[in-house]
């Protein structure tokens, strides 16, 4: 009668008698629920692993004995391979048991949970993810609603974009003015050939803002040139000596300031954010390195933490912007933007570990921060660095301390 009820099976050699086997599958879904909309956004993040799940009886005298010893085998060989009487061959993996003893014929049946093991992915993704690159990202998603956004604007909404954006290229401008007074005349005429090709684009873009209401995809193209090759040129100057002469600090503020909450189109805001996360030298030089080593820093680590801050605070406002309706084209905007914040908040999330106090020791007397170091085991660069407030020769109160990295 038992030989009718069930089908006989192997797990790794070892019989099973299988009473009724289950498949459980799917898909793992992410769902977002956006601010001020209706409907969820849900992304299909691929399937889900099959589980197995099958009734083994153990029948007989040494049924007990048995299903233990087929559960110690389990729980010490996880991996194996199924020979299944219908469903055939199957690499799975152990997951879960329940055991059940009936004093009926001496029978213990085991539920058993298997999951069935697939194929390593191959992901073929940069090990770094550069700001620069989720910023374009950006940009290109804004940028498909803006010839539609042209479209549906009066003749002063047009007069007012092409004001915004001609402010935008004056600010560009004085960006380069400022690079280009910077270079010593011994230089040679290759980078003075780079900044005639910058105000050349420049003045393209001046020419393409009367086309704004007619063309609006060639003049963006042009504008977008200008912004990139006034970038290109401020990534590829030499590290200032002092944060007041810093002329990718300058674009950033100067980009930042030119945010008009009144903008007819939000992309106009957008590109000027994405303009000043380009040209923040802090973002290239931490994507660089796993962690912030404040001894070698080129700036104080406060200057970082603020210029940073500001973008954040910036893309914060421009989600909120875009939050505002709820279209295909905002939710697609909404997804790039968070990421390219999450990017900006991991880079400045290395700055303040790297910065952050393990301790702080009270010091009544004047000290150098040499002898601190030596008593506190640590290095002096770091005592220094953390301490910038303070005189390295003449130290004394709450004084903050670092171990050494």
């Amino acid at each position: 009668m038992w030989e009718r009820q069930y089908e006989h099976g192997r797990w790794n050699g070892h019989q099973l008698n299988i009473l009724a086997t289950a498949i459980d599958g799917g898909q793992r879904l992410h769902v977002s629920e956006i601010p001020y909309a209706e409907l969820p956004h849900i992304r299909v993040m691929g399937s889900k692993a099959r589980t197995i799940k099958l009734e083994v009886v153990f029948v007989g005298s040494s049924s007990l004995a048995d299903s233990n010893a087929f559960i110690a085998n389990l729980e010490e060989s996880p991996t194996g391979e199924l020979e299944h009487p219908w469903l055939g061959e199957l690499p799975l993996v152990f997951d879960t048991f329940s055991q059940s003893i009936s004093t009926k014929r001496g029978i213990v049946t085991l539920s058993l949970s298997f999951v069935r093991a697939g194929t390593e992915p191959n992901i073929n993704v940069p090990s770094i993810v550069r700001t620069k690159q989720l910023a374009t990202v950006v940009e290109s998603t804004s940028a498909s609603s803006f010839a539609s956004d042209v479209s549906k604007m009066s003749v002063a909404e047009i007069n007012q974009t092409q004001s915004d954006f001609t402010k935008a290229l004056d600010t560009l401008t004085d960006i380069t003015h400022r690079m280009n007074s910077d270079v010593d005349l011994a230089q040679s005429s290759l980078v003075n050939n780079q900044f005639i090709d910058t105000y050349r684009t420049i003045n393209t873009a001046y020419a393409a803002v009367t086309r704004l209401g007619n063309q609006p995809d060639s003049f963006l193209a042009a504008f977008n040139s200008a912004v990139d090759m006034v970038i290109n040129a401020l990534q590829s100057e030499k590290d200032s000596e002092s944060e007041a002469i810093d002329n990718s600090r300058n674009a950033q503020q100067q980009l930042l300031k030119q945010v008009n909450d009144d903008a007819v189109t939000p992309h106009y805001n957008i590109q000027m954010v994405t303009g000043a996360i380009k040209a923040s030298k802090d973002l290239t030089s931490l994507e660089k390195e796993e962690s912030f080593d404040v001894t070698t820093a080129n700036k104080q680590p406060d200057i970082i933490r603020g210029d940073l801050t500001a973008l954040i605070e910036s893309l914060d406002e421009r989600i909120d912007e875009i939050t505002q309706v709820s279209t295909v084209e905002s939710l697609a905007l909404y997804d790039v933007l968070l990421a390219l914040k999450s990017n900006v908040q991991t880079q400045l999330d290395k700055v303040i570990k790297g910065t952050a106090a393990h301790r702080v020791i009270e010091q009544p007397r004047f000290k150098p921060a040499l002898s601190i170091a030596h008593e506190q085991y640590t290095d002096e660069h770091l005592i220094t660095a953390i301490n910038a407030l303070q005189h390295p020769l003449f130290m004394r109160g709450d004084i903050a301390v670092r171990d050494a990295q």
